[in-house]
C-alpha cells in the first residue's frame, strides 16, 4: 500500500506493511515514563522508516523547518522520524500525541492543525496534516 504524502512522495515511497507490526519505544505524555506503542511498520527503499532519518532530514535541509513523521497507533500518533534534536543532539522521537487531544481530533477529521504545541517541557509553532493509506488517515506529519 502506498501512502499518499503531496511533497514527501517526492522524495520516496512509503509503503505499509499489510501483515507486519512491530513495538516502537514511545513517552507517556503525561508521566514522561517509557511505554512500547505497537504499529504497522511503514517500509521505504526496503528499509523500515522506524528510526529512518533521510527523508525528514532531506525536507529540513531544504525547508530548514523542523519535520516528523507520525504513524497512528491505538494511543494516539507516535512520532517515528524527526528532524528535531533535544540539547544532547538526540533525536527527539518516541513522543505521543494523545487521541483525546485537539491535533488527534482535527487531523483525524482530515484537516489541518495550527497552532501552539507543548513537547517534552518546550513550546512549539506546529503544523501537522494528515497521511492517508488507501483513503484512510494512517498518520500526520510535523
Amino acid at each position: 500500500m502506498k501512502i499518499s504524502l503531496k511533497w514527501i512522495n517526492e522524495f520516496v515511497d512509503i509503503e505499509e506493511s499489510a501483515d507486519s507490526e512491530i513495538s516502537v519505544d514511545a513517552v507517556d505524555p503525561y508521566t514522561n515514563l517509557p511505554v512500547k506503542i505497537k504499529i504497522k511498520e511503514w517500509i521505504i527503499d526496503n528499509s523500515s522508516l522506524i528510526n529512518n532519518f533521510s527523508i525528514v532530514d532531506e525536507l529540513h535541509k531544504l525547508t530548514k523547518i523542523d519535520v516528523s513523521i507520525y504513524q497512528k497507533s491505538d494511543k494516539g500518533y507516535v512520532n517515528v522520524s524527526t528532524s528535531m534534536r533535544n540539547q544532547s543532539e538526540e533525536r527527539m522521537t518516541g513522543d505521543i500525541i494523545l487521541n483525546s487531544s485537539q491535533i488527534s481530533a482535527t487531523v483525524g477529521q482530515g484537516n489541518q492543525y495550527f497552532g501552539r504545541v507543548y513537547q517534552r517541557n518546550t513550546w512549539y509553532m506546529a503544523s501537522y496534516k494528515p497521511i492517508y493509506i488507501d483513503g484512510e488517515i494512517k498518520g500526520m506529519y510535523y
